[in-house]
């Protein structure tokens, strides 16, 4: 959640996926074709056959790169599967500052160009900083119709690095930076592990700064799944999720969402992630801890991978 190195990857999200035997062994069930195209830097994940998969945009955390390991479970289960980079690779920016939140434009016009895709009911899965690309990306795009959002944000927060320069934000769209809740005091890095859930809490009490960064999720034009952690170490995504529902309920947004906690769970609860992960070395030399239990974290991703499989099974309609 600091610095946006490409060593994150590894020191956060260490995945199992490729280290585990019998799941490599599965890959072959899943073709993965890299994708550099006007922009985009991606890799596309499709079960093997002739069959029409419906399609997902998946974006990673503030560790950058494609996540590829977040992509996977989804494609093996049946859909298609578009990773996207936004940050932090060749040919994008490098660092978590002034992302264009319609850097996925490209992502959906490539999707909609392939053959045996299915776009009518597009989702987007976001991860951590990633929830608020994916949040903000619906909130201005109608092909968007369902999002998944683990461990999410309400707000948008500013960039991840030293930046001296407040017009910063972690996002921007038609070029001008977008409102970001920033710290309300300077991070005290030298507790090991330190948790980064007491200082948001501090800064989310900045009422004014909240309200001018809170993400519109009330304008995505298809239901909202969250997914959070009650012991989330890094920041606060249960209190966030239940702020972003509780802005969906006071502007009667016409959809099924949903909020699903996960008691004595940390960050680390999505598809791909180590659950086993409870604290990593950043490369800067702090500590940082993500929060619960191997055991609680395991059954929490287990669960909210089910949940989200769930949710995409069902047709994305109106509440009645």
């Amino acid at each position: 959640m600091m610095t946006p190195v490409s060593k994150l990857a590894t020191a956060l999200l260490v995945t199992t996926l490729l280290a585990c035997s019998s799941q490599a062994e599965g890959l072959h069930k899943v073709v993965w074709t890299p994708v550099r195209e006007g922009g985009l830097v991606a890799t596309y994940l499709r079960p093997k056959g002739d069959v029409v998969r419906h399609a997902i945009i998946v974006v990673g955390g503030s560790e950058g790169g494609i996540p590829q390991s977040l992509a996977y479970p989804f494609a093996e289960r049946g859909w298609a599967v578009l990773a996207v980079a936004y940050f932090g690779v060749k040919g994008l920016p490098p660092s978590l500052a002034n992302v264009p939140v319609e850097s996925l434009d490209g992502a959906v016009a490539w999707l909609q160009r392939q053959p045996l895709t299915d776009t009518s009911d597009l989702t987007v899965v976001g991860v951590s900083r990633g929830s608020e690309l994916a949040l903000l990306f619906a909130s201005r795009t109608p092909s968007i119709k369902r999002v998944i959002a683990y461990v999410p944000s309400h707000v948008v927060w500013g960039p991840v690095g030293k930046f001296e320069d407040a017009a910063i934000s972690a996002w921007s769209q038609g070029g001008t930076a977008l409102p970001y809740v920033p710290h309300a005091r300077e991070p005290d890095y030298s507790a090991k592990p330190y948790r980064g859930t007491q200082d948001f809490l501090v800064d989310l009490q900045q009422a004014s700064a909240v309200d001018a960064a809170a993400i519109p999720v009330e304008r995505i034009q298809g239901p909202v799944l969250l997914l959070s952690a009650e012991d989330d170490l890094i920041w606060p995504s249960t209190l966030m999720s239940q702020r972003l529902m509780a802005r969906l309920s006071a502007a009667e947004h016409p959809y099924p969402d949903e909020h699903v906690s996960y008691p004595g769970a940390g960050h680390l609860i999505s598809p791909g992630s180590d659950p086993g992960l409870l604290e990593a070395r950043h490369p800067i030399g702090v500590v940082i801890a993500f929060g619960g239990s191997r055991g609680a974290n395991r059954t929490a991703q287990k669960n909210a991978l089910a949940k989200a499989i769930e949710f995409l099974n069902k047709a994305p309609s109106r509440n009645r």
